[in-house]
């Protein structure tokens, strides 16, 4: 309801005969003037159905109307791990900008780096 109620983000949902199959949003950073131009992004996606453009074509679409809406750069997180979103991110424009050491821990102790990511819009 959030997400409905709220001017400047959005969160679609993404389905294949009746079972969620993932969902990318669209999300301010802070509820400062000083960081509207900024928008964060997120994209989770089963993995059975990574690499058929679903995900490819939710996160264009979150995009688009982040652009429309007045954002001036996207960011996001993704684990450093994920090499085929990565590559995805980049052909979209994004860039790395930076890496978060131990972003991620598994129940295992074991942790996971995660890179920050951008795209101006």
């Amino acid at each position: 309801q959030a997400k409905i109620d709220a001017e400047r983000e959005l969160m679609l949902v993404a389905f294949i005969d009746g079972k969620h199959i993932g969902n990318c949003s669209l999300m301010s950073i802070a509820p400062y003037k000083r960081y509207s131009h900024r928008c964060d992004v997120e994209i989770a996606l089963y993995k059975e159905f990574c690499g058929c453009g679903i995900g490819k074509a939710m996160l264009q679409t979150v995009l688009d109307v982040a652009k429309n809406i007045g954002y001036e750069q996207a960011e996001l997180e993704v684990m450093a791990e994920n090499k085929d979103a990565i590559a995805m991110y980049e052909k979209l424009g994004f860039e790395k900008f930076g890496t978060f050491p131990d972003n991620m821990k598994y129940a295992g102790g074991s942790y996971m780096d995660a890179y920050w990511m951008m795209k101006k819009l």
